[in-house]
Order: structure tokens, then C-alpha cells, then sequence
């Protein structure tokens, strides 16, 4: 391969490569970042022909380090293991670069990460289709596309990347395919129908057939590097700019919706008479077109950028503008006094604001208008939905299912659409134990995590001061153990990294709190409060942050204190997030379903002691001794009843119960067998 000159591959080809390593990463890039949704839109964008930049390979003269592509779980057991680092002197690289086409990745890394996890099956990323597709000689892989997805769903034919991948790689036949699918959630659903309809089932596993077949030409088609940009739709037009703004190309939807609209409707002039009169907020604009869209089709339409910009015209932004605008300032302002988030920036996501907008415009424009019913199914469903990630991916259809809902629920209805979207607000903390894998502010339920401390204490407490902050504090998350700590501890710890990134070590305290604390410990730097603030000690509980921290003054104990805190996070992600909904589906979901009440023995075992205890499935919570616990608290209680310490241990694998077959299992196959069927 010579300097400069540009190649393609496929996808199939950088996978093999990678195995074989002759594709590395040289031990300076940064660390894979990359959420599950993005690897969804990469593939979609690969799918649907849409560039997605040039990844840049380097042909190293001189030894290097290089390291192993990260294809570590996303949490639990191994997802912590140490990355395999080597170095590799001038002599190899010579060597292996003529011989096997050895490079290194200077640019591209998350692209080929994701790759790379989805066809191995690190992820399991699925290609969903579309319902009633038919597929012809002519069909291409985009007409029969629904979306890419990290769930086998049950409703439609679902593809998983890695199997297509395997199927390939073994040159597998039909028979061993289809006997894949039948394993499906679909194909499961649909086996009593498909008893009865047998040509049914012959037309679905076709379907299947005839998809693998596109799949497995799209994989190894030489996609990456592309300089077709012509025949483009206005979403692929809209998609290729904004996803282009890593390269320099500065250009977004609104700004190509502002020149369709330019003649009759000035929008860049209503975007800054919206932030002269609204000048506490910061307009997201994107977010006012896509309500504009919904009242245009009245919620019977997609509201995604091709409908936007080819249905809606001049006089629509001017009959909606004016009104959107209000809701909008009016549903932000709601969330920020009632204590969701301490400022705009802090929102799991800002595409939960349009629900509530549309929620609402159907009580008459004043949110002191809902009854307290309504209170609470909008408290549990924005909670619920930040812990579930439902938002991560700013799904159109996410926002239209869910505004079509809170728009019943401001009329009153009981509607089957709640008991549908219940079941999908399942939250991803369970545990302590599933706190410490979110590290980074860009992520919504990173931000959840923190912000609902916020809302369970009403504002937080400076230490400084132990005055409630207000909305004019610039907060920001502040380890508690500094990082300067962490370089030290970890170099004798290693198991230990996680604890100093994770959101488990940060609270939301305000700038000017900001003192130099370098690798001080906190019951160091913490005293240095306590003239100004008598009261350090309460300030610190409201954070959930036990004052034991005070006397720690060597860090050895900062592991407790660490996963004591992330028990208690997680104590509240239950409170708010799960707790609600059988009260939520009693009130607003279909008077006439009703929901079995299944409460049964269940036990642990800690430190050679069995602890007896009753699980109740439907509220998932735990008696004992007459006593009621949800998953975390129990567990904790168990351990330090018996002298252990707080930990982080998952609950749902430490307690147990006895099936049908008298086998001992943990409890979190019940659970998942539960939620799955409910």
C-alpha cells in the first residue's frame, strides 16, 4: 500500500484483519468512547449509503507500542480487565508491515471498535426490518430497513449482526440460518400462529433468508471510503453534514431548514427574538421545528427531517411558531424549579422537554392545572426514562410514542399506549454494582445519575456554607477523591481505576467551590471547610456521602464509603423510577388488565449464614423480619448485619430461589423471565 494514495476495504476484511492483527492501535489513542447508539447509527449510515469519513491507517518505520482493539463486556465480570499493551521494535514492523499488511489506526478507531464489537458479538447489534416488506431481485438493503437496534425484538424480523458475520465466515447453509432465526423473540411469538398458517411461517423465514443475503453483501462490500454523494434524499443531505461536523463542515439542519424557509419565514430572526425575550434559556432548535412538525400532522405523522423539510412551508412556522416557543420556555422552566435539573445544560436529555410540551398545550398552557395523578405519572415517566436510556439515541419515534401518550394522560384517558410504554421504561441501574460504568458528563443517564439527588433533596448543599444552591450557582460534577489521588492509589491498586472516574466519586457542587485539593484526601481538604461551615456533616449526607469520609485520612477506605454512596444512588433510581409503576399502570393503564401478585421464598447466603426473606416480583422488593427492602438496600442490610462492609455486589446474582425443577438459581433469571413476559 503506498503513501497517500486512498484504498477501500470492506467490512468483513477489517474484522479479519483485526483478528489477525494485522490492524493495531498504537498505545497513545485515546480509549474506544463510543455509546451502543452510535455503533447503531454508524451501521445505518453504512446501510443507507451515507459517508462516514475516511479511516486513516499509518505505516510505522521505528518501534512502537501498539494495544488490542477494547472488545471488553460494557460492564460486569471482565469489563474491567487490563488492555494487552506490547511494544514492537523497528525490526518486526519492517517485517510484518511488507509481509502481512500490518498498520495502525491514526484515525477511525471508534468507527472500526464498533464494527469490530457488532460483528464478534461484543454488542449484540440487530438489523431491524420493516413489517409487510417483500424482498425481490431488486429490492436493496434501505427498502426493507426499519433500524438498527441492541434488542431481538418481538414484533419485528430481527437480523444480529454477529450471526450474519458467522454465517458468512462458515459459508453456513439455509438450514443453519433458519434454525438461527427460529430461535428469534419473533419466531418464538409467532410459533402458535404459525402452526396454524404453515405458509406463514415459510413466507417469514424468506424473508429472513433473503435479508441475510443483503446483509452479508453490505458487509463485505467496500464501503468505508466513498466519494458518491449524488442522488441524495433531504435526510440523507441533512444526516451527511451533521455527521460531517468532526471534519470541519459547520453546517446543521436548521440552518439548511432556514434557507428553504428564508422568502417567507425568517428563522434565524425568530431565533434571536426568542433569546432576546427568553434570555435564561438556550433554545434547541431542533427541538422547536420537530414540535412545529407535530402539531402540523396533529401526531399522526413522523416528524424526522425528510418530513420537515418537505411538508412544511412558511405560513406553518408562522400559525405554530409563537405557541411552540411558549410551551417550550414555559416546559423548561417547569422542570427547573420542580428540581429535575439544576440548569439546562444538566437534562438527561433535551428531547424529553417536547413530551412535556405537548402534555402541556392539552391542560390548558399551566402546569399548575394537572391533578396529582398526572404529578406523578410525569415524575415517574421522566426518571424512568432517563434510567432506561430511551432517550439516548434522540429517536423520532421515541418522542412521537411518547407525546402521544402524555397527551392522553392530560385528557384523563386509560389507554393500552401506557401499558405498552411501562414496559419499555425498564431503568439499567439495578445495583450499585451498575453505577460505576458510567464515567463521562456526555452521558444521559451519567447525568441522570447525579441529577437526581438534585430533585430527592430539592437543590444541593455547598460545603462551604450548607446553603441550598440556586439556579444561579454554575454547578459542576467535582471528584470527591481527586484524580490526583486515584494516580497515586492506583499505580498499588489497579482494580481500583474505575472507582475515580465513575459518577459514583462526583457530586454537583458549584464552581467557586472549586478549590485546589490536588491528591489531597477529602478528610484533608474537607476540614478546611469546617471554619465556614459548622455544618459540614449535613452538607455531605445530602450529597448521600457518608461522614466516615471525614476520618479516613489515608483513603483506605474510600472503596466502602464509594460503593456505600452508589448503593444509595441506586436506592433512589428504585424510588423514583421503578417504584411508581404499578400505581402508574393501577391509575392510567387499562382498567380491565389486571397483574398477578407473585410473592415467593427467597434466601442469601453471606459469610456461611443463610438469610430466609419473601421477593415480591411485582414491586421488586424484599421482606425481612417484617421489614421492606428493595434489591440493593436488602443486600446491604444482609452484609452489615453480619459485620461486612458496604459493597457494590450485585443483588440480584446473591439472592436466591428454588424453581419449579428444585434447582437453586439467583434471582435476576426470575426477574429477566419476568420482565420479559410482562
Amino acid at each position: 500500500m503506498a503513501d497517500n494514495k486512498a484504498y477501500s476495504e470492506s467490512l468483513i476484511e477489517i474484522v479479519k484483519d483485526v483478528e489477525l492483527r494485522k490492524i493495531a492501535l498504537p498505545e497513545f489513542q485515546r480509549d474506544f468512547r463510543w455509546d451502543v447508539e452510535q455503533t447503531h447509527d454508524l451501521f445505518d449510515s453504512l446501510a443507507r449509503d451515507i459517508f462516514i469519513g475516511t479511516i486513516i491507517y499509518g505505516k510505522p518505520s521505528f518501534g512502537i507500542a501498539i494495544r488490542d482493539f477494547d472488545l471488553r463486556p460494557r460492564k460486569g465480570k471482565g469489563s474491567q480487565l487490563r488492555m494487552n499493551v506490547q511494544f514492537v521494535d523497528e525490526e518486526q514492523i519492517k517485517r510484518e508491515t511488507q509481509n502481512q499488511n500490518f498498520r495502525i489506526v491514526l484515525d477511525g478507531q471508534q468507527r472500526i471498535t464498533s464494527i469490530v464489537r457488532a460483528l464478534l458479538g461484543k454488542d449484540r447489534i440487530y438489523m431491524v426490518l420493516k413489517n409487510g416488506i417483500e424482498i425481490g431481485s431488486e429490492t436493496n438493503l434501505e427498502e426493507i430497513l426499519d433500524c438498527f437496534s441492541s434488542e431481538d425484538q418481538s414484533e419485528k424480523i430481527c437480523i444480529c449482526l454477529a450471526d450474519a458475520y458467522e454465517f458468512d465466515v462458515n459459508k453456513s447453509r439455509d438450514r443453519e440460518q433458519e434454525r438461527v432465526f427460529l430461535e428469534s423473540r419473533y419466531a418464538k411469538k409467532m410459533s402458535n400462529q404459525w402452526e396454524i398458517l404453515p405458509d406463514l411461517k415459510d413466507q417469514s423465514i424468506s424473508i429472513y433468508l433473503d435479508a441475510v443475503h443483503l446483509l452479508i453483501k453490505l458487509l463485505n462490500r467496500e464501503t468505508l471510503v466513498s466519494y458518491y454523494l449524488l442522488d441524495m434524499g433531504l435526510e440523507k443531505f441533512c444526516a451527511f453534514f451533521e455527521r460531517s461536523n468532526s471534519r470541519g463542515i459547520q453546517l446543521d439542519f436548521t440552518d439548511i431548514l432556514a434557507a428553504k424557509l428564508y422568502v417567507g419565514f425568517n428563522l434565524r430572526e425568530k431565533i434571536q427574538e426568542f433569546e432576546d425575550v427568553y434570555s435564561d434559556i438556550r433554545m434547541n432548535r431542533e427541538l422547536i421545528v420537530r414540535a412545529i412538525a407535530y402539531f402540523h400532522g396533529k401526531g399522526r405523522y413522523k416528524i424526522d427531517k425528510d418530513y420537515i423539510l418537505r411538508n412544511l412551508r412558511p405560513e406553518d412556522f408562522k400559525l405554530y411558531w409563537d405557541n411552540v416557543c411558549r410551551l417550550y420556555a414555559v416546559s423548561l422552566r417547569y422542570l427547573l424549579s420542580s428540581s429535575f435539573a439544576p440548569s439546562q445544560s444538566w437534562l438527561p436529555s433535551e428531547n424529553m422537554i417536547m413530551p412535556l410540551m405537548i402534555f402541556l398545550d392539552g391542560i390548558g398552557d399551566n402546569f399548575a392545572n394537572m391533578n396529582e395523578g398526572q404529578r406523578k405519572f410525569i415524575e415517574y415517566w421522566y426518571w424512568a426514562s432517563a434510567f432506561s436510556g430511551r432517550y439516548s439515541g434522540s429517536s423520532n419515534e421515541v418522542i412521537m410514542e411518547d407525546s402521544l401518550v402524555l397527551s392522553r394522560i392530560a385528557k384523563g384517558d386509560n389507554s393500552h399506549d401506557v401499558n405498552v410504554l411501562t414496559r419499555k421504561l425498564r431503568p439499567r441501574i439495578s445495583e450499585g454494582s451498575d453505577i460505576f460504568v458510567y464515567q463521562r458528563r456526555g452521558n444521559l443517564i451519567y447525568r441522570a445519575l447525579l441529577t437526581i439527588i438534585y430533585y430527592d433533596q430539592k437543590g444541593v448543599r455547598d460545603w462551604r456554607s450548607n446553603r441550598l444552591t440556586s439556579s444561579d450557582d454554575l454547578l459542576e460534577d467535582h471528584h470527591i477523591y481527586p484524580r490526583g489521588f486515584f494516580s497515586k492509589k492506583v499505580a498499588k491498586s489497579p482494580e481500583i481505576l474505575d472507582y475515580g472516574e465513575s459518577v459514583a466519586n462526583r457530586a454537583l457542587m458549584p464552581k467557586i467551590t472549586n478549590i485546589k485539593v490536588s491528591d489531597r484526601v477529602p478528610a484533608d481538604y474537607l476540614q478546611d471547610m469546617r471554619p465556614a461551615n459548622p455544618n459540614l456533616n449535613h452538607s455531605l449526607e445530602a450529597h448521600l456521602i457518608s461522614v466516615e469520609i471525614l476520618e479516613d485520612d489515608t483513603g483506605d477506605f474510600m472503596t466502602t464509603i464509594i460503593d456505600e454512596r452508589a448503593n444509595e444512588i441506586a436506592q433512589l433510581v428504585h424510588k423514583y423510577a421503578f417504584e411508581p409503576r404499578a400505581s402508574i399502570l393501577e391509575q392510567f393503564g387499562l382498567t380491565n388488565e389486571t397483574q398477578e401478585i407473585l410473592t415467593f421464598p427467597v434466601f442469601m447466603r453471606y459469610q456461611g449464614i443463610v438469610t430466609e426473606a419473601i421477593y415480591d416480583a411485582k414491586k421488586r422488593t424484599i421482606t425481612i423480619e417484617n421489614q421492606i427492602f428493595n434489591i440493593p438496600q436488602a443486600t446491604s442490610y444482609v452484609v452489615k448485619r453480619q459485620g461486612g462492609p458496604a459493597r457494590t455486589a450485585n443483588g440480584w446474582q446473591m439472592w436466591k430461589y428454588i424453581d419449579e425443577s428444585t434447582e437453586e438459581r439467583p434471582l435476576i433469571v426470575f426477574r429477566d423471565s419476568f420482565d420479559e413476559s410482562n
